[in-house]
């Protein structure tokens, strides 16, 4: 059993001091939150109860007339639809004319591209090479061209140096007609000669018999040797003639020979020729060949530089640095004409019939609240959405400016002009007429803004004035909303209260 050690309880006292530590100080900002929610409550209330703590002030407004050389035009709204902006017809697809990676793309969304203006750019370091490996083989070929040439005109050469040697054949070949011909000859004179020896020969014979018996005398036997001994001679000269012929007919048939060799050998020189100038026409066929590889290379390279089809907006960017692109691969950038865009409005199915091809339209949009854009319908789609009961209408924006984008909704009012009146038909300028007690100063007026809450300042210019009206020939647009009356003390972004029934 062990033995239990006493507690020392005053070990285990704290310290009076130690109860009354200091607490951590709380941050400024902890103390200023109530008063900043506070003051953002006050705020949003203020900002809700506004049409209510803001009084505004009762006007009646109008809609200009528009007139067509003394013909007036009124205007009713068929029906208002909503629907978004969307480039005419078909926004464009930047791609790259060679498969590629990306290196950097330098327009962002929004930014303004002209036609043939750089947009993008590709790695470039294998184009690069190729167009140096294809300089490298034009040169080889411009060479190649060059030895070829070289060897076709020595080979042209040759052959016009072989046409002297037919003429050599042929007289070599009547060398060695003549020199058989004198061999000839010379056989015929020593067969005479030997015929002249054994007549001398003959007669020798007879002289000495007939010396002997007495019949002749000394000189006659003399005589007749001295015939031997010349035909003796002329047979020796016969026959040395006979070996010179023969000789000569030897060696000429040599010549000749020669002659026929060279002959034939012009055979092997014309073959030569021919083959030197297939060569040639082959070194020419390569050496374009290889110029057309380079200006292939040369235009892959160029196009690493990627370049706008047409001018327009950066609707959005479809790569980014690194990617893909090219044949088979998803394009660089979509862009867009500012200037031709149109809106598709979804218009319920039993509304359609009251639309046609050519309709005037209203195009509101919240980016230029003031005015609203002339649009005029320049498609009915066929094909119903089957969904949402509703036909698809496509109108054309008139008078676009920077300010709409697409993918932008709006609202859609289709107008039908009513005509009273008659005009010509080669009549057709209109103008604009409101009150002269709508101008205000001369040259401005207040219209109702797109919020329908507040009066805005128009600046425009008078055409003329026609008794109580004024045609106003800039500054205001059909659609708009004139203020006529209650714009006594009224000032620019005043808040009103359009007066029921006087709008029209």
């Amino acid at each position: 059993m062990s033995s239990s050690n006493p507690v020392d309880l005053d070990r285990l006292r704290r310290e009076r001091g130690d109860a009354t530590l200091p607490l951590p100080r709380r941050p400024w900002l902890w103390r200023m939150l109530p008063f900043v929610l506070g003051l953002a409550i006050l705020a949003l209330l203020a900002w809700v109860a506004r049409d209510r703590l803001i009084p505004s002030k009762p006007v009646t407004v109008i809609r200009p007339m528009e007139v067509q050389d003394g013909v007036r035009v009124t205007r009713g709204i068929l029906l208002q639809a909503a629907g978004w902006v969307e480039p005419d017809p078909s926004p464009t697809e930047v791609q790259s004319l060679i498969t590629g990676t990306l290196r950097e793309v330098l327009v962002q969304e929004g930014d303004l591209v002209v036609a043939g203006g750089t947009v993008a750019t590709l790695i470039d370091d294998d184009f690069l090479l190729a167009v140096a490996a294809a300089r490298a083989v034009l040169a080889q070929r411009v060479a190649d061209e060059a030895q070829v040439e070289t060897e076709a005109k020595a080979a042209s050469q040759s052959f016009e140096a072989a046409i002297d040697v037919t003429a050599d054949l042929a007289k070599a070949r009547a060398q060695v007609a003549r020199a058989s011909a004198e061999s000839g000859r010379a056989a015929a004179a020593v067969l005479e000669a030997r015929t002249d020896l054994v007549v001398a020969r003959r007669e020798l014979e007879t002289q000495e018999f007939l010396r002997q018996e007495g019949a002749v005398g000394p000189w006659q036997h003399e005589l007749a040797e001295a015939r031997l001994n010349r035909a003796q001679a002329t047979v020796d000269l016969r026959d040395a003639e006979q070996r010179r012929a023969a000789e000569e007919v030897a060696v000429s048939e040599v010549e000749a020979g020669r002659a026929q060799k060279s002959f034939e050998t012009r055979i092997e020189e014309r073959r030569r020729l021919r083959s030197a100038e297939a060569s040639q026409a082959r070194a020419v066929a390569d050496r374009e060949a290889a110029e057309v590889a380079l200006k292939i290379a040369e235009l892959a390279l160029d196009r690493c530089r990627v370049v706008a089809p047409a001018g327009g907006v950066v609707l959005s960017r479809l790569a980014n640095p690194g990617s893909r692109v090219g044949d088979g691969h998803r394009g660089i950038l979509m862009t867009y004409d500012p200037e031709h865009l149109r809106v598709r409005v979804d218009v319920p199915q039993g509304e359609v019939s009251k639309l046609q091809l050519g309709m005037k339209a209203e195009i509101l949009c919240d980016v230029r609240k003031d005015r609203p854009y002339e649009g005029e319908v320049i498609r009915i789609v066929e094909s119903a959405d089957i969904q949402k009961v509703t036909l698809e209408v496509q109108v054309r924006v008139l008078e676009p400016d920077l300010k709409l984008k697409p993918e932008m909704l709006c609202q859609v009012r289709f107008v039908a002009a009513a005509v009273e009146g008659e005009s010509s038909p080669a009549s057709k300028n209109s103008r604009l007429v409101i009150p002269a007690r709508c101008l205000r100063d001369g040259d401005f007026v207040f219209i109702l803004a797109g919020d329908g809450k507040s009066a805005t300042r128009r600046q425009v210019s008078v055409q003329e004035r026609r008794g109580e009206q004024v045609v106003v020939s800039e500054g205001l647009n059909a659609s708009d909303k004139v203020i006529d009356s209650g714009f006594d003390g009224l000032a620019d972004g005043d808040r009103v209260s359009p007066t029921a029934g006087k709008e029209r």
